[in-house]
């Protein structure tokens, strides 16, 4: 087994420090992960079938990457026999950049969804918090809690059930 020096970085090695080993890769999997790859290289070792992972590491300094192995299987060019397999070892872990314009955008969006809901409610009437009492609004909601209360103001029936 031999690794680039990129890769020996991505795990955080300095090139030239390691002698690779399946021990070693499997050390370095993170432990939600660890079973899932460990079968992954088994049955790699036993169908010689072509490899595709995405899971996560941890470096020698204790950081979480996430990665994508794409493998295939590697022929001696004489005997046409399996010896391993080669591949492409990528790094996808987001930079905290990308994460902080994900996390912008989401609550974009949930502020964006948020308006939404708030305008719905003020169509449909829905129960609003005033001075820390449940009241129904004016329209069909107030009907619904008025029939439902048997004619009593929701409100009302809330104070006595807690007060």
């Amino acid at each position: 087994m031999e690794w680039s020096a990129e890769v020996e970085q991505i795990r955080g090695y300095l090139p030239g420090t390691v002698t690779p080993t399946t021990q070693l890769v499997l050390s370095h999997k993170h432990p939600d992960d660890y079973q899932y790859i460990a079968a992954t290289l088994e049955d790699i070792r036993r169908t010689h079938k072509p490899l595709s992972t995405r899971h996560r590491i941890i470096t020698v300094q204790g950081e979480i990457r996430d990665i994508v192995i794409i493998g295939e299987r590697l022929r001696d060019d004489d005997t046409g026999e399996v010896i391993g397999t080669q591949g492409f070892y990528l790094d996808v872990t987001p930079t905290n950049e990308e994460r902080q314009a994900s996390i912008s955008q989401a609550l974009a969006e949930i502020a964006d969804a948020r308006a939404s809901i708030e305008q719905a409610k003020g169509v449909l009437g829905f129960p609003r918090n005033r001075g820390g009492f449940l009241y129904a609004a004016s329209g069909w909601m107030a009907a619904i809690f008025s029939y439902s209360t048997g004619g009593s103001n929701p409100a009302e029936l809330w104070r006595r059930r807690v007060l």
